[in-house]
């Protein structure tokens, strides 16, 4: 169940980003993520008392320091697609935020079977391929993408420090920290938070942003239920849904790409075994 919960979580984070990166093709990127994850928290707000589940103050400390790393990487990560280094941080920042949660899990004690191990050193290596573009460039980006990826693992490892009898109760202050650094951000960079509205933009928005919780609520029951060092790896491959759709839509997709499709699936294969 863990690991049929976390490839559903890569799945819609999958479709939630790819509709999120069609969304700022139109509107500033800070702009879609701080609606989109206003749509998120409200979500969030209205799921959690339908299930079982009360919020403790640690859990609640954990899930605040979840979104506060989930937004740390989201600000890293567009920081160095903005300066053009895509082929660099976008896959340094996806296998980081993988291996993250996997050092973590183990190192508190998670012991997967041989062909989880046989999946994870497939999936590594398939996240990579399938995040990089075909652009040549330098490392320049590089940093952005170790500060992205580490934000986006810290996320991974403290939505899983939860309590299991938490519910989803722990994912609305990791929300509300998220909104709060976004929400700054914006701030500083003194751009307006009110895009023209049109049917287009505000559908982008929803799907954007509650695809984004829904993929947060599998994951987070994911953990609830297996290994973080298995799971955590299994939810890092959104990067192949993101990419199958792009493709779908007439987008290019080099061949090292497609490798790093059929490694997921492998690799998802492997694990679930």
């Amino acid at each position: 169940m863990a690991v049929l919960l976390a490839s559903l979580s890569s799945l819609t984070w999958g479709i939630s980003d790819f509709v999120g990166g069609m969304t700022t093709r139109r509107v500033a990127v800070f702009v879609v993520v701080f609606w989109s994850q206003l749509v998120g928290l409200a979500v969030a707000g209205a799921a959690a008392p339908l299930f079982d589940g009360s919020l403790s103050a640690e859990s609640a400390l954990w899930g605040a320091l979840g979104g506060l790393g989930g937004s740390v990487g989201i600000l890293a990560l567009y920081r160095g697609l903005a300066r053009g280094r895509a082929a660099v941080v976008a896959p340094v920042a996806a296998v980081i935020g993988a291996a993250v949660p996997l050092v973590v899990g183990v190192a508190t004690g998670d012991r997967p079977v041989v062909t989880a191990w046989m999946g994870i050193g497939l999936a590594l290596p398939a996240i990579w391929l399938v995040s990089r573009s075909h652009r040549h460039e330098s490392a320049v980006g590089l940093g952005d993408g170790v500060v992205a990826g580490l934000g986006f693992g810290a996320f991974f490892v403290f939505l899983a420090f939860t309590a299991d009898d938490a519910g989803l109760w722990p994912l609305v202050p990791a929300r509300a920290a998220s909104i709060t650094m976004v929400g700054l951000a914006l701030l500083l960079r003194r751009e307006n938070p009110r895009p023209h509205v049109s049917p287009l933009l505000v559908g982008g928005i929803v799907v954007a942003g509650a695809g984004d919780m829904l993929a947060n609520m599998l994951y987070l029951g994911a953990t609830q239920r297996g290994l973080l060092s298995v799971v955590g790896v299994v939810a890092s491959l959104y990067p192949a849904v993101t990419v199958a759709l792009a493709r779908a839509f007439g987008e290019r997709v080099v061949a090292t790409q497609w490798l790093g499709v059929a490694l997921s699936l492998a690799a998802v294969g492997l694990i679930a075994a």
